[in-house]
């Protein structure tokens, strides 16, 4: 008994081809002897007479034409040129066959996942959340694409956070970062290792409010116009050792963290906080505290905190000046090499503001800019000299000012939402607390969405627990292709996908009988819909997502420049980016331009499955 294999076509199918073959090979060699005899007689003569297609072939049967060197040269040029044009053809052929496989079977997949039902329900719960919320903007939800088996385009809630693992080249940026940008309907944090997001989404959130832009490693060239002061949040030593958590997670990789020394980095931390405290109390900014750990003889921290009642942390301090030289050094350095960033006037002109600019450089406020409309974008790349530490700082600061905001407003959440696009989020907010939290920012009217290229790349920087709690934590997940993880990553989208029962015909033939007679029966087996393999093949701007509460579903990403926000993008492009001339900021804004064209129709965009 075997299965059941598809029949392929008759013998006799093939004809035509081969006649069709035949006849263009003939063709081809009729051609070619014409154009290399043609051409070896306009060599050896030098003029072009112009004979009948076959006079070249009858003329060598009767000996009136000769084939000569020259005519074997331009055969072999011929026989080079078609063999490059065929090997292009196939070329093209087999990528676009490989292509057509490929959706075909991301297709299939798509039609045994969720069913159009599930998709109206989808869409009349993102409905019912904005409504709940009293969100006003003219969609559901945020944009997620275009389902596969239906067309029609897909919203997730407006309370639910994201997290998004795709690789390189995957549409991440053009699809979802910029769109979700765009659409934010409240205070709006980007993040990002490249200057795109700024240059595309700008002048569609000047509309809204002023933009920020943090600059500290000038991957957007941005002038430091306005300035952020960290000390600003620190109120008691938690709140100190909060900030020194913060920037030294962040300045560590996983491998960095497992070489953490037992003695002398808990030491150094336990300094920095101290003089991170006395800082923030005596109002003196970022660049004094790396003075004061750069001289291990410097007691004016120790004098600070016990002038403002801290006497517990100033007496430790003094204990700590009185260690032994080399352990007192050794743990001064840990210390400082923690913020060693602050020896970079570039990085530090962002943290910090001379006197005689408080007048002209405005301080940026996350208690005022959680309230606002504004929008404030976070750049840094990894590496050498890396601004990671602000950025997340930062990024930290936002969140947790929204948080204990949220707190104090009726009902207990931010109306609008605060939306966090951290794309490469393992570059620019490196904050260990942020899977811990994911569940309880949905509550409040916080939004994070968090981009990763893999796994891997999550473990980094959250470690393996960490990961697990944010992959279990986002409401929305989703896998954009790009990865070969067959072990971690694609085996968990793989099962939660799950399987279905692929029909299984059987032929079972009697060899006992003369005649022959054979009997076929139907079973079914259990297969996985989306198989690692398949995961691991996902085609270009084919999305595999995943929410709570329905099945999971393939979309098409859908970049900006296919939808309505194409031409705002553009025009903002056309401004800011590269070759324009140069714009300078206005923070805040005399007053917001007025947006082109009339506002878009409420939601929902689309018309019911």
């Amino acid at each position: 008994m075997s299965p059941l294999k598809a029949r392929g076509p008759g013998r006799n199918s093939s004809g035509p081809a081969l006649a069709l073959a035949g006849i263009g090979a003939l063709l081809l060699l009729i051609g070619g002897s014409y154009v290399a005899l043609v051409g070896a007689q306009w060599w050896a003569t030098g003029t072009w007479e112009a004979v009948g297609p076959f006079t070249p072939l009858f003329g060598l049967a009767t000996g009136d034409w000769h084939w000569t060197t020259a005519a074997t040269v331009i055969v072999l040029l011929e026989l080079a040129v078609v063999a490059g044009i065929a090997l292009v053809a196939v070329r093209g052929v087999w990528q676009s066959w490989r292509a057509g496989v490929s959706k075909k079977s991301s297709n299939d997949a798509a039609h045994r996942m969720t069913t159009r039902r599930d998709q109206v329900a989808l869409q009349a719960a993102a409905e019912r959340t904005a409504q709940r919320l009293s969100i006003d903007t003219a969609e559901p939800g945020i944009r997620m694409g275009r389902s596969v088996t239906t067309g029609q385009r897909v919203y997730a809630p407006w309370e639910y956070l994201h997290l998004t693992i795709a690789g390189p080249g995957r549409h991440k940026s053009v699809a979802q970062v910029i769109p979700a940008i765009l659409s934010a309907p409240g205070a709006c944090v980007a993040s990002s290792n490249k200057n795109d997001i700024v240059t595309l989404t700008r002048l569609a959130r000047s509309y809204k409010g002023n933009t920020w832009v943090f600059d500290p490693q000038q991957i957007a060239e941005e002038p430091a116009t306005w300035w952020w002061n960290p000390l600003r949040q620190i109120r008691t030593l938690s709140d100190a050792e909060e900030l020194m958590s913060t920037l030294v997670d962040a300045g560590k990789d996983a491998e960095a963290k497992a070489r953490s020394d037992g003695f002398f980095d808990p030491k150094g931390q336990q300094l920095l906080s101290w003089c991170l405290l006395a800082a923030a109390l005596d109002g003196q900014q970022m660049t004094n505290v790396y003075l004061w750990l750069a001289d291990s003889q410097n007691s004016e921290p120790d004098e600070i905190l016990r002038a403002h009642g801290a006497t517990v942390a100033a007496t430790g301090l003094e204990t700590m000046r009185r260690l032994p030289d080399k352990t007192r050094e050794s743990i001064f350095a840990t210390a400082e090499i923690f913020v060693r960033w602050l020896t970079n006037d570039q990085i530090t002109r962002w943290v910090t503001c001379r006197p005689e600019e408080l007048a002209t450089r405005r301080e940026f406020r996350p208690d005022e800019f959680v309230l606002s409309t504004d929008t404030i974008y976070l750049l840094s790349r990894k590496g050498v000299g890396s601004a990671a530490p602000l950025t997340t700082a930062l990024s930290a600061a936002i969140l947790t000012t929204a948080d204990r905001t949220s707190e104090k407003i009726p009902g207990g959440r931010l109306n609008p939402p605060l939306l966090a696009a951290l794309d490469e989020v393992a570059n620019t907010c490196r904050w260990s607390q942020l899977p811990d939290l994911y569940t309880h920012y949905r509550s409040k009217g916080i939004i994070v969405m968090a981009w990763l290229q893999s796994w891997a790349q999550g473990v980094d920087t959250f470690g393996e627990f960490g990961m697990k709690t944010l992959w279990d934590a986002a409401a929305c997940k989703t896998y954009g292709g790009g990865s070969s993880d067959t072990d971690g990553l694609l085996k968990k989208v793989s099962e939660l996908v799950g399987q279905w029962e692929a029909p299984q015909t059987t032929r079972n033939r009697d060899s006992r009988s003369f005649v022959g007679s054979q009997s076929t029966s139907e079973t079914t087996r259990l297969e996985d819909i989306l198989s690692v393999a398949d995961l691991a093949a996902l085609p270009e701007r084919r999305m595999v997502v995943m929410m709570h509460g329905i099945r999971p579903m393939i979309i098409e990403a859908e970049p900006y420049w296919e939808t309505d926000q194409g031409a705002i993008v553009d025009e903002s492009k056309r401004l800011y980016g590269a070759q324009a001339a140069p714009v300078i900021p206005q923070v805040p804004a005399a007053a917001p331009p007025v947006p082109p064209g009339p506002p878009g129709p409420p939601f929902p965009m689309e018309k019911q499955l």
